[in-house]
Order: structure tokens, then sequence, then C-alpha cells
């Protein structure tokens, strides 16, 4: 059974138990050429409701079992997106206000006004699809995005629902994954969706640290306090833990033990995050990452997806990027052209979101247009694309034959015919469409507009 929130189809729905009147109201709105359906009571209606949620009610406030104020404040309760307007007597305006501040969208006034019916329906099925769009828009975005980490590929659901499960508590997180992936982001992430999110989020970039300082640094002396008192009732962050001496790493494994940290034996909560761009296992082979401390660590273990794993989300990062960047430095860039995106999708990417970002960065600051091209990008990313399309037309020139005999479809039209079918199996809902084909609705849009310039 649907919830209340379930998307419907674009129907009406009439709660009125007079029959007379609601035989007027459904050949009045047939010029309106939306289904209309009908409940006499309103218990039937909440349940019609709960089955398919309709576009838009019409609600008669007196039924013959429940009130139309009680139905109104189930489907308010619920958070049905239905938008309802009430109708009630002449003489009983006070109880269609009270309903519109319980949130129905208007009223009517019993003998109807045809003409006013017809408008405020036709309103309220354009509010009724702009309330969706939003919903649309705000499912998809809060998919793309989480704690500053975007991306809708399935490795990224996956991490953002790994953050979620794992926020909670006190457990320490070994976060892994290959520079510029966002360890970081991620580590602030778990932080964030914590009952820590108000403390301290201390970081020690080992970077800036020499390693006979560490130690000093991570639980103070006898006169100045240490990160991890620092980040007490919050959160420390290692960023590079193979960089910690062993010896380090093993009073680490103690503090986890029993919450110590200085010499005068002083206690604190402190959750701690560590993290590494290099492979545990082989840390732990050449004697840079403590055993012990590892998998004492690794309760809750993260790895960051490099670039080249998430699919579409380079080009919507690509995009992201090059926009943001344009904005803050008063350039044009707003789009990128279809060999620019087959540029960004051939290069492998080693240094990953970062990397990406850097390239965006010089693209911007050193050229001006509305879209990106290939000789924009850093010469690697240009090279990349360049042999791949190279590579393409040497297969499109040897399977040319079997092409020609039917015997193979190129990839790009199995792929519309697809998408096509799925947007109508949505009755045209784009992000509809995307959820069957388990992608996100921009990789929808960009494919449409790769198809329009194809055919140009």
């Amino acid at each position: 059974m649907a919830g209340l929130n379930a998307p419907g189809t674009r129907h009406i729905l009439i709660v009125d138990d007079d029959f007379e009147l609601v035989r007027i109201l459904q050949a009045v709105l047939k010029q309106i050429g939306t289904e209309i359906r009908v409940a006499n009571t309103g218990r039937r209606a909440l349940q019609m409701v709960t089955d398919e949620p309709p576009a838009v009610m019409l609600l008669d406030m007196r039924l013959p079992d429940i009130s139309g104020m009680e139905v109104l404040n189930h489907i308010r309760s619920t958070g049905g997106l239905t938008t309802v307007i009430v109708m009630t007597a002449h003489g009983s305006v006070d109880i269609a206000v009270e309903a519109m501040r319980q949130g129905a969208y208007d009223f009517l006034t019993k003998p109807l006004d045809n003409k006013r019916l017809v408008i405020m329906v036709r309103n309220a099925l354009e509010r009724h699809e702009l309330i969706e769009q939003l919903e649309d828009f705000r499912r998809h975005y809060e998919g793309t995005q989480f704690h500053g980490m975007r991306g809708s590929s399935p490795p990224m659901q996956r991490i953002y629902q790994i953050i979620r499960n794992s926020a909670p508590g006190s457990m320490p997180v070994f976060i892994s994954g290959e520079p510029g992936t966002g360890k970081r982001m991620c580590a602030h992430g778990i932080h964030a969706e914590s009952g820590r999110r108000a403390n301290p989020f201390v970081i020690l970039g080992l970077e800036d640290v020499p390693p006979g300082e560490i130690e000093t640094r991570l639980f103070g002396s006898a006169n100045e306090p240490g990160l991890l008192m620092e980040a007490d009732q919050g959160t420390l962050f290692i960023s590079e833990i193979c960089a910690v001496p062993l010896q380090v790493q093993a009073r680490l494994m103690r503090f986890l033990q029993t919450n110590e940290v200085s010499i005068n034996g002083q206690e604190t909560d402190t959750r701690i995050f560590a993290a590494t761009s290099a492979n545990p296992k082989t840390e732990i082979s050449q004697q840079r990452l403590d055993e012990d401390f590892f998998y004492r660590m690794h309760v809750v273990s993260i790895h960051m997806p490099p670039l080249r794993d998430r699919g579409e989300d380079i080009l919507d990062l690509a995009e992201h990027f090059l926009r943001s960047i344009s904005s803050e430095e008063g350039k044009s860039f707003k789009y990128l052209s279809d060999d620019a995106e087959i540029a960004i999708f051939a290069y492998s990417w080693p240094g990953n979101v970062r990397e990406l970002r850097d390239a965006m960065a010089y693209a911007v600051k050193n050229f001006n247009a509305e879209t990106l091209e290939p000789i924009m990008l850093p010469k690697v990313v240009e090279e990349a694309g360049a042999a791949s399309q190279v590579r393409t037309v040497r297969r499109k020139e040897t399977v040319s034959d079997l092409t020609a005999k039917k015997l193979v479809q190129p990839l790009w039209k199995v792929e519309r015919e697809n998408i096509e079918r799925a947007i109508e199996l949505s009755e045209g809902s784009i992000p509809d469409a995307a959820r069957l084909l388990e992608i996100s609705p921009t990789t929808i849009y960009r494919k449409q507009r790769m198809w329009k310039a194809r055919e140009a």
C-alpha cells in the first residue's frame, strides 16, 4: 500500500455525499480533462488517499461519518501533498477560513460558481505540479549533496548511508582512500551527523607537524593540553595516521582503552577518526601502521571511492566546479561541450576530486567563454579525450561491416531507447524515470542534450 507521500496519477477526488452535487461537479470539471474519482464518506476518502493520493481534493466540510476538518487534518499530519479545496454552505465561511488556517488551499461556498470552480481547480492542479517538482528536486538534491560531498552514484550513496549509520556513539572510525577522494570531508560529515556536532572537530594535519612533535601535539604536557583534550566531547581527526610514529600509535591504542590523555592521567571523552591514503595492509607489512591499533580503529571502516569509479558523478562535479569557480572569478562559464565531457570522462583522475577541481580552476583562470572546450583543459586531460576519440573512430571502422548488416546496434541508441521507454512508462516524469533506471535525473538531461547535438 502506498503512503500518503507516494506519487499517484494526476486525478481529482470529490468528497461529498450529495449525489446531485457530485454529478454536477463531474460534468463541470470534465472540461479540464483530468480523471475524477468520488468518495461519499470521510473514511472512504482517507482510504483512497492512502491507496493513491489525488492531486486535488474537493472536500465537503459536512460528511455523514467524520467532519471534513478531520479529513484535512489527517492529510496534513501525515505529510500528504494533496492540494485541498474545501466546500461549505454560504453561511459557514468561518469554517472554511479555519480550514485554510489548517492547510486548505482555498474554499468554495455553495451554491457553487462553476466558472470560479474551474479556475480554482486548474490553479490547484498547477500548484500541485509545482509542489511535486520541488519535492522531486529536494529528494534529488539531498541524494546528491551530503555535508559538502557531492555525488549521486551508487558508491557515494553507500558512503552517505555508512556515515548516517556510524555517526551515533563514540566508536573510532578508520577512513581509507586515494589522495583527493574526500576523507577529511567524510570525517566531518560523521561528526556533523553525530550528537557531538556542537562540540569541537579538531584536525591533526601531519604535513605541518615534525614527527618528533606529534606525541606532544596529541597528548599535551604538564603545562599545555594536547589536541585530544582540545577535542573533549567532540572529535579528533588524524589526517594521515601512517605518518604517526609506531610508539605514538601504541599510546593512542591505550587512550582508546583508558581515555587518559596527559601525564596527570586526566580523562577525556574524545572520539578518534584516523585516515590514510595508502593501503593499510601494505602499511602494516612495512611497519608504518601498528596492526593492533589498526584493528582497534577498524571497528567502523569507510573506503572513499576513487573518482574514476563514480560514473556520472565526474561530469556532475566538473560542471558544479566550473560554474562555482566561474562565478567567483566573474567569468561566463556555464556548460561543458560534448567533447569536453568525453575528455573529462576519459581521463583517469589520479588526484581524484581535488585534481578535477584544480582542472576546472585552471580553465576558468586562463579562458573565458560560456562553454568549456577540451583545449581549455590541462594538457593531460585534453590528450586523454583525443585518444579516446581516436579509439572510438577505430572501433567504428572495425565494426562498420557488422553495423551495416544490423548485427550490432550502437550502444548510444540502445541506451536512448531504454531511457525513452522509462520516461514513457513514467508519464514524462524525468525524476520517476531516473528512479526506474537507478541513475540521477541530471544524467537523463545530459543524455538528451547529447542526442540533440548528435541530430543537429
